[in-house]
Parts: structure tokens; C-alpha cells; sequence
């Protein structure tokens, strides 16, 4: 049987979005140290995984921890989206990040709470950025400001 994480095999993967990513798997894993979470540690993660490849991930590692990111205003987050998917309209864009944000929830519901968090991008703060830290046991670590706004509200 073939592993699915097998860096040199992608019709085997479960997620075939999984296979633009196994070189980056690949090398998370064999850089993954059993460091404790501290001063020293190095936390390792992806920017984005779909929601169809989160079965296989969750599976195979037990006790990762999950941050699903989104905006409250659907609204904003479309016309963002519609910039990459011109042919949609404004309410077919929302419907469809409405519904990405319920797989993510539906995909994690067996996740147990403490591995799972939703950090919406409205609520980007310092104070939100310092439970981040808490919810991955980073606690010696604090973050006191937030440089950059990336919105006004929207």
C-alpha cells in the first residue's frame, strides 16, 4: 500500500488539492522536532488548507490544532473574491464562501474544542493574536500591538 504522504505519488492522496502541497508535507514532517512548546520551539503550519483535505489531516495527526480565519462581513470577503472569480456575481460569491466556512466547520466537527479555534479577521488584535499564542501553549510570548491595519472595518 502506498502512503498517502509519499512525497512522489499524487493520484494516491484522498484530496487531490492534497497533491499541489506534498513537497511541503514532505519537508514539514522531516523538519518536525519533539521540541516542547516553549522559548525555542518552532510551530509549523499551513496558510491554507481546503476544507475536502482536512479528513486525511486530521486523521493523521491527532493532536494538531486548528485556526479557521474569515470575515464576518460576507459582503467584503466577496468583492475581495470576485477580484480572482470575475464571472461570479456578488451573491453567488457569498453563497460560496458561506459555504466554505461550513465545510471547515463541518470537517472539524469531531476535533475536540481545545484543538480548534475561529479567529474572525475583524477581531485582529493584539489581545486576539495573544489567545492565538495561548491556544497553541505558547505562553512565555506576548504581543503588545498591531502594526498594520489590513482593513477599515470592512
Amino acid at each position: 500500500m502506498v502512503n498517502r504522504w509519499d512525497c512522489r505519488v499524487t493520484t494516491m492522496h484522498p484530496c487531490a488539492s492534497l497533491a499541489g502541497i506534498q513537497d511541503d508535507i514532505c519537508s514539514w514532517l522531516l523538519h518536525m522536532t519533539p521540541t516542547p512548546v516553549g522559548e525555542h520551539a518552532t510551530i509549523r503550519g499551513f496558510k491554507e488548507i481546503r476544507p475536502q483535505c482536512l479528513p486525511p489531516v486530521v486523521q493523521d495527526f491527532p493532536r494538531a490544532k486548528f485556526i479557521i480565519n474569515y470575515r464576518r462581513n460576507l459582503t467584503s470577503h466577496a468583492l475581495s473574491y470576485q477580484r480572482m472569480h470575475p464571472e461570479l456575481s456578488l451573491e453567488r460569491s457569498e453563497e460560496l464562501l458561506q459555504e466554505k466556512l461550513d465545510k471547515f466547520r463541518l470537517a472539524l466537527a469531531d476535533v475536540p474544542p481545545s484543538q480548534k479555534m475561529e479567529l474572525p479577521l475583524e477581531d485582529f488584535s493584539a489581545s486576539a493574536f495573544n489567545k492565538v499564542l495561548a491556544f497553541l501553549g505558547m505562553t512565555q510570548h506576548r504581543f503588545q500591538c498591531v502594526f498594520l491595519e489590513m482593513f477599515s472595518g470592512n
